[in-house]
């Protein structure tokens, strides 16, 4: 079974100021639970070190990862509410796609895990959001006259100055059609659609080209060939940040980056949020895929979902004592797990019943 290093990462909810019974009931919520993931991503330190010669594929490798606050320039009870906002959207998606399937998912807010890649050969730099709830990974075309900051073109991927790009038609077996990808029976090429809950949505082709990735210590570089990618040719903005060039799909689905290149596991280290606000916007961190992600403490089995990380939280501790809650609250009517682990969650959340015990115990 897929196994994954994970820790617990938990913020308040309430904005201060309200009382306790509106704190109570207005912070739970009658959903599932979100564990912030610990499991991270990418790379990337500048294109012209991407011009070294590439290793043999590899089993594994490490990479570089950062985060980016877009917020610190804004008050603090801004940047919590926007937190908290932006997490309860993320909540009811995954709600709804644990019953229906999944299409899409919510916004990012001003905090971004950021994945910093080469793509074509020879390769570009581009930065990609990070997101273990998103399928497929896509990048602004530069043919788009829609997409969100018009004045960065130049940054956006360029299929025709990529000697390894290959656009996929109607005929190719990756042109697996199932409803966000579909043929276009006029032109014959395979296009895709990525809807999302703030309004957003992307429509461009597929494509396969060449990711290359940076190592940790810049002593080499990992080259793949032929990643299966969107380049977005018509944006409809909602409330994406002005600044993401795309977005690096990590979900369990057959079409993520991580199932299209074998890879069993991932694994990251991000900062805290009392560092990530002290410090700089930009703080960096690593990631590992495939057997360069060690497992060296305990590990805990994943429930199996075709799509999300999805564990089964069996209870809570304050201060090393077991609070007394029924574990089926944590559970799905099949007794299956339901706290999906989620990159793109600022927040932890958990059933309403046990955040009152948790309350409670702390006001003890």
């Amino acid at each position: 079974m897929h196994v994954i290093q994970f820790h617990n990462f938990c913020h308040r909810v309430c904005t201060s100021g309200e009382s306790k019974s509106k704190k109570t009931m207005g912070c739970a919520t009658k959903f599932f639970g979100f564990i912030f993931l610990l499991v991270v991503f990418i790379l990337g330190q500048g294109q012209p070190s991407l011009g070294k010669s590439p290793s043999t594929v590899p089993s594994g490798f490490k990479a570089k990862t950062f985060y980016r606050d877009y917020s610190q320039l804004s008050p603090t009870h801004d940047h919590f509410n926007a937190m908290i906002n932006h997490s309860i959207n993320r909540l009811y998606y995954f709600n709804n796609a644990l019953t229906e399937e999944p299409v899409s998912l919510t916004h990012w807010g001003s905090w971004d895990y950021i994945i910093e890649l080469g793509i074509g050969k020879p390769p570009k730099t581009y930065h990609l959001n990070i997101d273990t709830g998103s399928h497929l990974t896509w990048i602004q075309h530069k043919g788009c006259s829609t997409c969100i900051d018009k004045n960065k073109q130049a940054a956006s991927y360029d299929d025709k100055n990529s000697t390894t790009s290959i656009e996929l038609s109607c005929y190719d077996v990756e042109c697996d059609e199932d409803g966000s990808i579909n043929c276009d029976d006029d032109s014959g090429k395979c296009t895709y659609k990525a809807y999302y809950a703030d309004g957003s949505n992307f429509t461009g082709l597929l494509y396969l080209d060449t990711f290359t990735f940076l190592s940790t210590d810049e002593s080499d570089v990992v080259e793949l060939e032929g990643v299966r990618l969107g380049g977005a040719f018509d944006c409809t903005q909602g409330a994406f940040h002005h600044d993401i060039q795309g977005v690096f799909g990590l979900s369990r689905n057959r079409r993520s980056f991580i199932s299209q290149n074998g890879f069993l596991r991932f694994s990251h280290c991000i900062p805290s949020y009392k560092g990530m606000a002290e410090g700089p916007p930009v703080v960096r961190s690593n990631m590992m895929f495939g057997t360069a992600a060690l497992l060296l403490g305990n590990s805990t089995a994943m429930t199996p979902h075709l799509h999300f990380y999805i564990v089964t939280l069996n209870g809570i501790s304050v201060r090393g004592m077991r609070l007394w809650l029924d574990p089926s609250i944590f559970r799905m009517p099949n007794g299956r797990g339901r706290t999906i682990v989620d990159t793109g969650t600022p927040l932890t959340y958990i059933p309403e019943e046990a955040f009152n015990e948790v309350v409670e115990t702390l006001e003890y």
